[in-house]
């Protein structure tokens, strides 16, 4: 009877354990039947290139009744033709809400701030280009006085109109969003209509002030899209400015990175905006930063060896044992203490090495400023490292890049600006003044002073060398900026001053008595 009864016991229990047997290979197949058919998905995945739109504009820019011309683009065929290839990177615009979003993030925002800043940290000055229109002396030097006042009330006007700043947030503009333009508001002014560079355009005393717009707010109205042979091919010469129809002629567009022609419809005619450049550097560098903090969080591992039978056995696991493992997680400290069973249980650590993190963090920040020539310790004030390491040559290159980018595209603007100042003004513009920037680079008090140096004593050994004449030297000691003398007066020359010498007098008194020491002051 007993035995029956055993053998009934031990039937089932083996018919049990092959249920169970056959329940875990049957999940493991479907398991492995899942993980097929997402292999299998992924290589059947084709990549689908990025569909090129005309950009989405907010309500109210396109007047009602109007449309676009870029949504009615004659060459549409070209947003086809765009985005044949696979997409890179980016393969069309982000859109403005996008970059305006983008642009709360101090990875992004960074760049733009540092070279709209450094773009006009200098700025610069008017000057007399130096030509000679002849005439007598007296003419010459009226003309001369003409031009200086006309440089002080421009000073003066681009400081009245914050031309400086204003300059700086359309670069700041551009940089974010691809485009910046400039609105010349002048009175009585009909918009629609072109105007002329002259006084028949401008009238004396008609220039009100400039007003900077974002691109989000104007699209194009007309352009040419038929004749590349033009020479507006791809150039509005009208725009929607909100609902009003504005002649390109009173609008200053900034684009430092135009796109091609084929793409300038679905960029709203406008160029690359820097954080479409960035954004695949930033987002490496984010990635690897939200990577490492995970590993900075759990990089230490705690392994506790003890009887997991009635775990694996049925699934559920014992009630004790995972409610020790919780209170041993959340209580974890270097002040607490682990009770172990000496003879069935053993705990380890697992750690993972922290030593290249650092430097893979900041070698993927690096590359965040790939896309903009922006040295380090400009953008993130990170500084060399290293024996004898500096960042002068780095320096020296990205002034030279901001220096170009400001002859390439705020050198027209400051043109136009003063020309329009000088017609509102003065009723013509003078050709003869012109526009410097200053250089970015400067000396610090003790360079200057070794310049000076350096040039005291050149000049003194041309005059020592009959080259130039003192008064020739006295012209450009008062011309010279850096000089503590700059400006002084040419024409008044100092009285030279007397200078103390040793002398003898005959005392008439014999040969070794009659000579003695006299000082004679000389002029």
């Amino acid at each position: 009877m007993f035995t029956r009864k055993k053998d009934r016991y031990l039937k089932e229990r083996e018919l049990e354990l092959a249920e169970r047997q056959a329940d875990i290979e049957e999940r493991k197949l479907r398991a492995r039947q899942r993980m097929l058919s997402m292999l299998a998905e992924e290589q059947s995945t084709v990549v689908q290139p990025v569909s090129v739109k005309a950009p989405e504009l907010p309500e109210g820019v396109v007047p009602k009744g109007k449309t676009a011309a870029v949504a009615m683009d004659s060459c549409q065929g070209l947003y086809d033709y765009a985005t044949t290839g696979d997409p890179s990177f980016f393969s069309t615009f982000l859109g403005y809400p996008v970059l305006a979003a983008m642009s709360q993030s101090s990875d992004y925002r960074s760049v733009p701030e540092t070279t709209a800043t450094e773009m006009t940290r200098e700025w610069g000055r008017f000057k007399v280009d130096g030509s000679d229109t002849g005439g007598n002396v007296a003419q010459v030097e009226r003309e001369q006085e003409e031009r200086l006042n006309k440089i002080s009330a421009l000073t003066d006007a681009f400081k009245v109109h914050d031309i400086r700043s204003l300059i700086r947030k359309a670069i700041e503009v551009e940089m974010t969003m691809g485009r910046a333009q400039i609105y010349i508001k002048l009175k009585n002014a009909r918009d629609e209509l072109p105007f002329v560079m002259s006084p028949l355009g401008v009238g004396k005393g008609s220039l009100e002030g400039f007003r900077l717009i974002e691109p989000m707010w104007s699209t194009p109205s007309v352009y040419n899209a038929a004749d590349p042979t033009a020479d507006d091919f791809y150039k509005p010469s009208k725009w929607f400015v909100l609902g009003r129809e504005v002649h390109a002629d009173r609008l200053m567009t900034l684009i430092m990175r135009p796109v091609p022609d084929m793409l300038k419809p679905a960029y709203n005619f406008g160029g690359l905006s820097m954080l479409q450049l960035m954004k695949p550097y930033v987002e490496r560098y984010q990635r690897t930063a939200d990577s490492i903090s995970q590993i900075v969080r759990s990089f230490s591992m705690t392994i506790l060896g003890t009887d997991m039978s009635g775990i694996l056995a049925d699934g559920d696991g014992d009630g004790d044992l995972w409610l020790r493992v919780g209170l041993f997680n959340k209580y974890r400290d270097n002040s607490n203490t682990m009770l172990l069973d000496k003879e069935s249980e053993e705990i380890s650590q697992i750690n993972t090495p922290l030593t290249a993190l650092p430097e893979l963090l900041t070698k993927s920040q690096e590359q965040m400023a790939a896309p903009s020539h922006t040295p380090l310790v400009k953008l993130l004030g990170i500084t060399p490292s290293g024996l004898n390491a500096n960042s002068d040559g780095e320096i020296r290159v990205y002034y030279d890049f901001i220096m170009a980018q400001n002859e390439a595209h705020i050198r027209p603007i400051i043109e136009r600006i003063s020309a329009l100042l000088q017609l509102s003004m003065f009723g013509e513009v003078d050709n003869s003044i012109v526009w410097e920037f200053n250089p970015l680079y400067q000396l610090d008090a003790k360079e200057l002073a070794e310049v000076q140096e350096i040039k005291s004593r050149t000049t003194a050994q041309l005059i020592d060398k009959g080259v130039v004449s003192p008064e020739e030297a006295r012209q450009a000691l008062a011309s010279d900026e850096n000089s503590a003398y700059s400006g002084i007066d040419v024409d008044d020359v100092p009285e030279a001053p007397e200078i103390m010498e040793y002398g003898f007098e005959d005392t008439g008194m014999g040969l070794d008595s009659s000579l003695r020491p006299i000082y004679v002051h000389r002029p």
